[in-house]
């Protein structure tokens, strides 16, 4: 049978068409057709865990409170300190203290208000600008249980007391009488309730409060244990500062020991003295520490006496809401009076005519 050219045509253009056919499949096989992929959505907070350390955290920094001892601001009332700010060389170092308490052991008030006490050797008036001094490091709490915060009398010691609550300063150890004045002032802080008691065995017949009238507390024995007992009860840590001993003296006498141990039998966890305007020793009685004097911090007129010009601030530790440690950090004063931490370079420069001692 003859098949025409046409059929003929056909069928080669069929199995020519079978063959591209074929050879297409077979490549789609050798290279495989990609596949779409469905990706789980990722965890973000798993996949920074996987990415960052496993390290547990840093604790916090305590907290810290600092103690000083004596803060005459009424000496910077020369000439040479015209100008000049008594915290300036330690002011950052102010500045880290959580809470800062110290002894303002100056009277405080107008220039008009009260009168130098007739038979006392030695007054003083800080001015005004003092409470600024003050609140620019951030002074919280004062000690006025001392022989000069009564210099010019029981009006200019209400009107102290006046101007440090209006500047938000807690102050402790002097009163509108001697209940007041031996009254624990509480301050809380970082979930601890503090008690501050302090009181005054210098000069005391210038300087006590009577049952109706203004001055500072005294060693009343009966009133003190009375107050230490009651601040025991209320507070989760008592701290007494006592004004006492003698005066530019290293040693301790028996009657600032004897009545340390009174102070911690009866509810003290710590003793800090001021009054000799010199560092004494410290020591710890039934498991409680006693510093008998943090000697001089802002106060000018001591660089000639041995051991005048040298002070010691306490840094309390606070963690977890207890107090963890007692660090005793030296200071060194300057000739103008002016403190800052024996260990640490001056970051700002000296004033005019100020010098500190040359190192031994």
């Amino acid at each position: 049978m003859q098949i025409s050219k046409k059929v003929l045509f056909y069928a080669v253009f069929t199995v020519f068409c079978l063959i591209i056919a074929l050879w297409g499949l077979s490549q789609t096989s050798a290279t495989g057709t990609p596949e779409t992929t469905t990706t789980p959505p990722t965890d973000q907070a798993s996949q920074t865990e996987s990415t960052t350390s496993t390290e547990p955290p840093l604790p916090p920094e305590p907290k810290k409170i600092c103690i000083t001892g004596d803060n005459n601001l009424g000496t910077y009332t020369q000439d040479l300190h015209k100008g000049l700010k008594p915290y300036t060389y330690v002011m950052e170092d102010l500045e880290a203290c959580d809470l800062l308490i110290g002894n303002l052991e100056t009277n405080l008030s107008a220039p008009n208000t009260g009168a130098p006490q007739p038979g006392k050797s030695y007054t003083f008036k800080a001015p005004l600008e003092a409470l600024q001094w003050m609140s620019e490091v951030g002074v919280d709490a004062v000690s006025l249980a001392n022989n000069h915060s009564m210099d010019f009398g029981s009006t200019a010691l209400v009107e102290q007391m006046q101007l440090l609550d209006d500047a938000g300063i807690v102050h402790f150890g002097g009163g509108k009488n001697m209940d007041e004045a031996l009254q624990p002032r509480y301050i809380e802080f970082e979930g601890i309730k503090i008690a501050l008691i302090s009181m005054n065995d210098i000069e005391n017949w210038f300087t006590a409060a009577t049952s109706s009238s203004a001055g500072t507390a005294t060693f009343d024995q009966a009133r003190i244990i009375a107050s230490l007992r009651a601040a025991r009860e209320s507070a989760d840590y008592v701290i007494v500062y006592p004004h006492w001993g003698e005066e530019n003296t290293t040693v301790v006498n028996s009657r600032q020991r004897s009545w340390a141990r009174l102070f911690i039998d009866n509810g003290a966890d710590l003793v800090v003295g001021s009054g000799p305007h010199v560092r004494q020793e410290s020591e710890v009685y039934n498991g409680k520490q006693i510093f008998y004097s943090l000697g001089n911090f802002a106060v000018c007129g001591f660089y000639f006496v041995p051991e005048g010009s040298t002070g010691t601030m306490l840094q309390l530790k606070v963690e977890n809401a207890q107090i963890s440690a007692i660090e005793a950090t030296e200071i060194k004063i300057s000739f103008l009076g002016l403190p800052k931490l024996a260990t640490k370079e001056l970051t700002v420069p000296l004033y005019p005519n100020d010098e500190f001692k040359a190192a031994p």
